[in-house]
């Protein structure tokens, strides 16, 4: 009873919390505790403590002359964030589509979430045996070739703290969650710019991933494709390896000459 109280708690802040939000938002205008409690009807002291909560957090900010507030730059940030990964996706779905078609598996595409890394797109292969996925899933950072792509190219100072920080257990028997053993996938990655995997996070698949490089050398993205074991032999994934590294390429020129026009 007592942790379903706290739940209902927590709710109904986030709740009043986002209602500021939208009302800043909607207004267009810097607005007072006096203006948002009578929008609201919540008193004062809430208020106060709901600005404060997001004011710490950059979600609002206050004129200091005026006193009133307006959006803050961690809305803007967010707003950044989401346009740039629709455009991320949008470029790379048609190359997606192409790798597909050339590899028949189904081709993914991945960012780095923190510790995870998210799918925001894929095109599944037509073969009735074929691996599959969801748009929003997320897979612990240190699990598989894609996972690997996004953050063998950190600096060796980033890549200790993300290991010492990373919560390693094995989602399957494969899964690789020795330090040592993953430092030198990284110091492989960094070689041949392209990774492979089997069996890590279900031991019925297999992988071959690529990192899309900005134009400041940054890893932004990876794109990957996925079989299922019965096709997993050294033949077919000699052949993935080309195909997987000449999409990232391809997207790496193609957000680069997007960024180029604006």
């Amino acid at each position: 009873m007592e942790r379903l109280q706290k739940a209902e708690h927590t709710n109904r802040s986030l709740k009043k919390a986002l209602e500021v939000l939208v009302l800043l938002g909607e207004a267009g205008q810097e607005r007072g505790i006096t203006e948002l409690c009578k929008a609201t009807g919540y008193p004062p002291g809430t208020m106060s403590r709901i600005i404060g909560t997001l004011g710490n957090m950059e979600f609002v900010a206050q004129n200091p002359a005026s006193k009133k507030y307006s959006l803050g730059p961690a809305i803007n940030h967010l707003a950044m964030v989401t346009s740039d990964l629709i455009i991320l996706r949008n470029l790379a779905h048609p190359i997606l589509h192409e790798l597909r078609n050339r590899t028949a598996e189904t081709s993914h595409l991945y960012i780095r979430r923190g510790q995870y890394r998210e799918q925001v797109d894929l095109i599944e292969s037509s073969q009735e045996l074929r691996t599959s996925g969801t748009i929003g899933d997320r897979t612990p950072l240190y699990a598989g070739a894609a996972s690997r792509v996004l953050w063998a190219f950190d600096t060796d100072e980033q890549i200790e703290t993300l290991l010492n920080s990373l919560p390693l257990s094995k989602l399957t028997k494969n899964t690789v969650v020795d330090k040592r053993k993953l430092r030198g996938e990284v110091n492989r990655i960094r070689k041949l710019k392209y990774a492979v995997s089997y069996g890590e996070r279900h031991l019925s698949i297999g992988s071959v991933a690529a990192p899309v490089f900005d134009r400041d050398g940054k890893v932004v993205a990876a794109i990957s494709v996925s079989l299922p074991s019965v096709r997993y032999t050294p033949a077919h994934i000699r052949q993935l390896i080309p195909e997987v590294m000449q999409a990232a390429r391809k997207l790496r020129l193609v957000t680069q000459g997007n960024s180029g026009r604006d």
